[in-house]
């Protein structure tokens, strides 16, 4: 995981077969230095010789 704030990170205990993609925008507002960061999850499994979107994780900095 690249974004890592105050939360409760536990997509590998949640998901112990999955593989997941992390979209991560670092901050957007140069006021914030970097604190306004979000991230978007896949997660995917494979079932029956197939990947499968088993997760959408959404995680963003908070105070």
């Amino acid at each position: 995981m690249i974004g890592k704030g105050n939360t409760l990170e536990n997509i590998h205990e949640v998901y112990p077969n999955g593989v997941f993609v992390e979209f991560h925008f670092t901050g957007f507002d140069e006021q914030y230095d970097g604190m306004d960061w979000k991230s978007l999850c896949l997660v995917f499994e494979q079932q029956g010789g197939l990947w499968r979107l088993v997760g959408i994780v959404h995680d963003q900095w908070t105070t």
